[in-house]
């Protein structure tokens, strides 16, 4: 950068969570239009914040009430090696933040991304997006000669009289594998650089963010308050993009939340992603290819940036 930059506020809020220290983190970075920052800073800051997302929100007018006033921006996510193309959680930590930290105005919010406009809102204690949703497709032959070997390292992890299903969503490059109902995900042990070990994405043709492993909700497997049992848990693992697992992974649930509603006749509306820090997330499907993905956020950490 040409000159230093002072006072850039940042934030680091704990998504899927009513309480802190749980669900997933994710850092956010509040930038105006004059202070906004190259592709490459923002990528050495999300390493440096070290979440696994840092968003960049970056006002369209620079004003000192554009966060309070305005309802678009532009809106970035970084992992700490990469950029996404969409990301849930951290979306999620700056509506949050837009509604009680700048007390932001509008019944919606429109984020400028690289996946097109996402919209998000406030629902009562809870915040919500309007995705896209990403379909999982079957492998067809030339998609599962690519990825053989990741699939047999996965037959090894899960047993391949486990898997059920394996799907492809090209969207957010996401392999999805659903295992049998009475796998405990929760407990499941799995390295996942055994993952990434087996198959490089710079000599594939098919690229890969992550791997998602789901299996079927129950009444064993649901909340513990008296709710509804969950339609479907989840764990997500994205060696790749430097997350080894995802706490709670909102952009894998455009994957999982149109494929178990189909499976199950249904609209899925309760998931649970079952990490060592699970969280709760509610869903819901859309026409035209759109669905909700909402959950609680926690405000954890407020800080300010100088470069």
């Amino acid at each position: 950068m040409a000159t230093p930059v002072q006072g850039l506020p940042i934030y680091i809020v704990d998504v899927f969570a009513k309480k802190a220290l749980q669900g997933s983190p994710a850092a956010v970075c509040f930038l105006q239009s004059d202070t906004d920052l190259p592709a490459e800073v923002k990528q050495k800051i999300a390493a440096e914040m070290n979440q696994s997302v840092t968003a960049f929100i970056v006002a369209s007018t620079p004003s000192v009430d554009a966060f309070t006033k305005s309802d678009e921006f532009s809106l970035r996510w970084f992992t700490p090696t990469t950029e996404m193309a969409l990301c849930g959680h951290a979306s999620l930590a700056t509506t949050s933040l837009l509604y009680t930290v700048y007390g932001n105005t509008n019944n919606e919010i429109r984020y400028n991304t690289k996946s097109g406009i996402v919209v998000a809102s406030r629902k009562g204690d809870a915040f919500a997006l309007d995705f896209p949703q990403n379909l999982g497709l079957p492998l067809d032959e030339p998609t599962r000669s690519d990825l053989h070997p990741l699939l047999e390292e996965c037959n090894a992890i899960f047993g391949a009289e486990k898997i059920v299903d394996v799907v492809y969503a090209l969207g957010t490059r996401n392999l999805l594998i659903r295992l049998q109902d009475d796998v405990d995900l929760a407990t499941f042990p799995v390295e996942p650089s055994r993952f990434s070990a087996v198959y490089d994405n710079s000599v594939k043709t098919v690229k890969l963010n992550g791997i998602i492993v789901t299996v079927k909700g129950s009444p064993k497997k649901g909340p513990e308050n008296g709710e509804k049992e969950y339609d479907f848990i989840s764990r997500y693992f994205g060696p790749w993009i430097g997350v080894p697992e995802d706490y709670v992974c909102g952009s894998a649930h455009t994957t999982l939340a149109p494929y178990w509603s189909a499976l199950l006749g249904r609209t899925a509306k309760h998931a649970r992603q079952v990490s060592q820090r699970p969280g709760d997330l509610l869903l819901d499907i859309l026409p035209a290819g759109r669905m909700v993905l909402a959950g609680n956020c926690t405000l954890i950490l407020k800080a300010q940036l100088s470069l």
